[in-house]
């Protein structure tokens, strides 16, 4: 995906895929490595972003409104030699909201609340 892409939208209706609108809160690179048992992973730079929910507890029959924060982390594959070139993209980037197209398997699923589903007319 790129601004092209993002400039040819008209509206919502023609929008279709897996997407993550947040603000980017942190940015977190992992060199390619071996872990303990032998097996070797990828660099990847992680992109973290939090999230506010107001929600209500149920404390022996009292509710109380309160705030949770929920952390979602987005994992982008790379090699080590563009490590410092994403680093910058993506540092360029915290604290304003982005739009990210994620990729997913076939029959992968996903949590969703049956209230923040909408129709987009």
């Amino acid at each position: 995906m790129n601004e092209k892409f993002l400039g040819s939208l008209k509206d919502m209706k023609d929008l279709e895929g897996l997407f993550f609108v947040g603000r980017l809160d942190g940015v977190d690179i992992v060199p390619s490595g071996t872990m303990s048992d032998g097996k070797a992973y990828g660099a990847s730079v992680k992109l973290k972003f939090t999230m506010k929910q107001d929600i209500i507890k149920n404390v022996k029959g009292v509710e109380i409104p309160t705030s949770r924060l929920v952390a979602t982390v987005i994992r982008i594959p790379t090699i080590d030699n563009d490590l410092p070139i994403l680093a910058n993209k993506f540092n360029s980037l915290l604290g304003k909201r982005v739009f990210v197209r994620l990729n997913s398997s076939d029959n992968m699923s996903f949590n969703a609340n049956d209230n923040d589903i909408l129709e987009i007319k």
